[in-house]
């Protein structure tokens, strides 16, 4: 009888309030994944930067998806330009990713994160056709804010369709006013 008293106390312990919520980390194993991919391959831009250009690492350069390197649409979602834009790039998936990965699951995460970083990265193609014909002025892009906007998407959608679940709460409507 002992030991069922001891599990039945162990089971409401305070720490275990917290088990599954957006900061558990079994909650946000791929947004911790990608952002660790996104440091490790800004490290490694940085310690091949003398061997390799961005453009060689996978940047998203119209020209080069016509030709049909059409793998750039994803490489560039983890490639950044600088530690500021890595760091924003980060801090903003570290807090959107651990809501949205929890609230969709890993699997609807994953495909919103993609499909969004795939998504801007279309859109940034349609917007840098070179009109002035030569081929030195190719305009690149690079970069998670794509599939960041998109979790934020994600997340708005969510909130607005579940709002009747939170109706006596604010969390959940404070979050959508601060996403939109």
């Amino acid at each position: 009888s002992q030991s069922s008293s001891q599990s039945s106390s162990q089971s409401s312990s305070p720490v275990d309030a917290f088990s599954d919520t957006p900061f558990a980390s079994s909650s946000r194993l791929l947004t911790d994944g990608i952002v660790a991919i996104n440091t490790l391959v800004f490290f490694l831009q940085l310690a091949f930067a003398n061997q390799l250009h961005l453009t060689e690492l996978g940047v998203n350069v119209h020209a080069f998806v016509d030709e049909g390197e059409i793998w750039r649409l994803i490489t560039s979602i983890f490639l950044h330009g600088s530690v500021l834009h890595l760091l924003l790039n980060n801090i903003s998936l570290h807090a959107l990713g651990a809501v949205t990965e929890w609230t969709a699951g890993k699997k609807r995460f994953l495909a919103f994160y993609l499909l969004s970083g795939v998504g801007g990265n279309l859109c940034s193609y349609a917007m840098t056709i070179n009109t002035s014909g030569t081929s030195e002025e190719q305009i690149a892009s690079l970069g998670a804010s794509g599939a960041i906007f998109g979790l934020a998407g994600a997340l708005l959608v969510f909130f607005w369709r579940n709002q009747v679940l939170y109706r006596d709460k604010d969390v959940p409507n404070g979050m959508f006013w601060r996403l939109l």
